[in-house]
């Protein structure tokens, strides 16, 4: 089957147990039309027993054909679908933005590989937006962070840097022609210093 790549995050309940569903024959022969490995639960590990109902499932083709046809198999209870991504290359990304530390190859090549371009095509974030960061000090007059912090809380941990690079990463202002991209681009840093004992 040819068709876009895609990777669908369901909310299921089977039927039968995880040990069926692995040895079942239509799913075997629907997983390899689809190009696909199988439903992987999404939270494994997790306490709670409605997040152990989630799944992801890649493949490619059409998904929703793809979730119809599971359905139809009489195997589960009920699907939903969470989330659908589809797994294509970025149709019209960002251009790239003028702060001059992206011109360095570590800053510039991290926002290649975890493909922030094509990220900020679909959204820049939102001053309304704020990223929680729980480090070691923040230097709340550095330029390229002055006007993204929506507020820095906690006592001063002098002499660590560490919260100051977070929130560069994650926060700093992005395409001002200034120091680091952060790559949340329009979103904002709530910073809660946390005691550093070493």
């Amino acid at each position: 089957m040819s068709g876009l790549e895609f990777s669908i995050q369901l909310k299921l309940k089977s039927n039968t147990k995880d040990a069926t569903l692995k040895t079942n024959q239509k799913l075997t022969v629907m997983m390899k039309t689809y190009k696909s490995n199988g439903l992987r639960q999404s939270y494994p590990n997790a306490k709670n027993t409605e997040l152990l109902s989630y799944y992801e499932l890649q493949g490619n083709g059409n998904a929703k054909n793809m979730i119809t046809e599971l359905a139809e198999t009489g195997l589960f209870e009920f699907i939903e679908e969470d989330k659908l991504i589809a797994l294509t290359s970025c149709p019209s990304p960002e251009p790239p933005v003028n702060d001059p530390k992206n011109f360095d190859w570590t800053c510039g090549y991290v926002l290649e590989i975890i493909n922030a371009y094509c990220a900020w095509s679909i959204s820049k974030g939102s001053p309304d937006i704020y990223i929680g960061i729980a480090d070691t000090d923040f230097e709340a007059t550095h330029d390229d962070l002055k006007n993204k912090y929506a507020y820095i809380m906690g006592n001063v941990s002098f002499g660590h840097e560490h919260g100051t690079r977070m929130a560069g990463i994650l926060g700093a202002e992005t395409n001002n022609n200034l120091g680091v991209a952060g790559v949340g681009y329009k979103s904002k840093n709530a910073a809660h210093r946390i005691i550093h004992f070493l």
